[in-house]
């Protein structure tokens, strides 16, 4: 079910999120005289370069919209640390599980194994684990037995 756009509010087109009317750019050409993107999400757009587009497509399944959202559900946070990402910047890292076959399988299907955004930090402490929810749980025993703060 669709919520309804009330007056002084519009829909983006690409976040879904229903905003203030301030929230979107002036277009005359348009029926309600606004662009059909919010501020923020046109301004990624513009921000994004067609050859990043085509990596988000092709490695992760993802169109821009869908990355962007992934951040918003976040709220701008690695999924892990909490510390702030921003779209589009070194520190941020598009996380996915790491199956067999993953570099052949249809953009589609790539995007169903998309878990969520990280920072640079978290992103690589992953790949040096390998994923391994059972070496993790190693790491944190081993930290909790040499914690020399509560010594």
């Amino acid at each position: 079910m669709t919520k309804q756009v009330q007056p002084g509010s519009a829909r983006c087109l690409s976040c879904k999120t229903i905003k203030s009317v301030s929230a979107f750019n002036k277009n005359k050409s348009k029926k309600n005289g606004l662009q059909d993107y919010c501020k923020h999400c046109f301004t990624v757009y513009r921000q994004t370069p067609k050859s990043k587009s085509s990596k988000l497509k092709s490695t992760y399944g993802l169109d821009w919209s869908q990355y962007v959202a992934l951040f918003e559900e976040q709220n701008y946070r690695c999924a892990i640390c909490k510390t702030g990402v921003q779209p589009f910047t070194k520190n941020a890292h598009v996380d996915h599980e790491h199956v067999n076959g993953y570099k052949k399988l249809p953009a589609e299907q790539k995007r169903l194994h998309v878990r969520g955004i990280l920072c640079n930090r978290c992103n690589h402490g992953l790949g040096q684990f390998r994923d391994s929810q059972t070496s993790l749980a190693a790491a944190q025993i081993y930290l909790a037995e040499h914690d020399m703060r509560s010594r």
